[in-house]
């Protein structure tokens, strides 16, 4: 039951992630971004995948986080110090729920995704987004979450659309946390 379950969560948050990253409304991005984060971590959870917990658990917090630091007091020192904490918090996360050699892929993702925010450059940000998607699509294989694997493959099939989509409008400002 906690598998179907796991695989029912990894589906709705993903579709939830995928449509987040075609609104332009920086509010409803962020409500849907966490939202599918929170799934996410539950569907880790689930699967007994604890690192991958950790990790999704992790990207919520950031963009709470990065929320505020935007709102108050957006230095690029902030920036680098929320980014640097995260992927500390990761590694330290990664020690106590180490499961197999694996366990590294979303850490991996975590450190390239948090290092991009830290640099402040839309087209790193958007290609660390959609390469991060392919160690989370490698861990969902040796996990077995065949269901949570279709629809990473289908959230990058909608970040590259999302990059094709920037690259036409021109857009310059990121809006993703």
């Amino acid at each position: 039951m906690a598998y179907i379950s796991s695989q029912i969560l990894v589906v709705v948050s993903s579709l939830i992630y995928s449509i987040s990253m075609l609104v332009s409304n920086k509010r409803n991005l962020l409500f849907m971004q966490i939202f599918s984060s929170s799934l996410f971590a539950l569907h880790y959870y689930l699967l007994g995948a604890y690192i991958g917990g950790i990790v999704s658990t992790l990207d919520a917090i950031r963009i709470v986080v990065f929320y505020f630091i935007d709102k108050k007091n957006n230095t690029d020192l902030n920036r680098k110090l929320a980014c640097a904490s995260f992927i500390v918090i990761g590694l330290i996360g990664a020690c106590f729920t180490w499961e197999a050699w694996y366990s590294i892929l979303p850490i991996i993702s975590l450190i390239i995704v948090n290092t991009a925010l830290a640099l402040q450059n839309l087209k790193i940000l958007k290609i660390s987004l959609n390469t991060s998607i392919l160690f989370v699509i490698a861990y969902m294989i040796f996990i077995k979450s065949y269901f949570g694997m279709a629809t990473q493959i289908f959230v990058l099939i909608v970040g590259i659309v999302g990059v094709i989509r920037d690259i036409i409008n021109n857009k310059t400002k990121p809006i993703i946390y």
